[in-house]
């Protein structure tokens, strides 16, 4: 997969611009032993596509860690990347919210 814009929480807000077949990846901090997690919302259109999605631990027990997220742009338009963070099993008011504005070209 060719290299990908890198996005991470202080871009929430913000707006990048794909190629179809071009990928963003989101790197979030995260840390499951708290419960909470990033759930990334369904895309309303159809120009991009969840392609990966991993944790990446960091040392030692209870640690954070990265959510790595990589979307790929799949036709031209125009979508918001929402992500929350939410406990899945609580209530379903996230304690931290994003959202970025992609516009994909052909």
């Amino acid at each position: 997969m060719p290299d990908a814009a890198v996005l991470t929480d202080a871009d929430d807000g913000g707006h990048v611009s794909l190629k179809v077949g071009e990928t963003v990846l989101l790197e979030l901090a995260e840390n499951p032993t708290t419960g909470f997690r990033w759930d990334l919302q369904p895309f309303e259109g159809s120009c991009l596509r969840e392609h990966d999605d991993r944790f990446e631990a960091g040392a030692g027990i209870g640690a954070g860690g990265l959510r790595r997220l990589r979307i790929v742009a799949t036709k031209a338009g125009e979508e918001d990347i929402r992500l929350v963070l939410i406990r899945p099993w609580g209530p379903r008011e996230p304690a931290r919210a994003l959202s970025i504005h992609v516009t994909v070209s052909p």
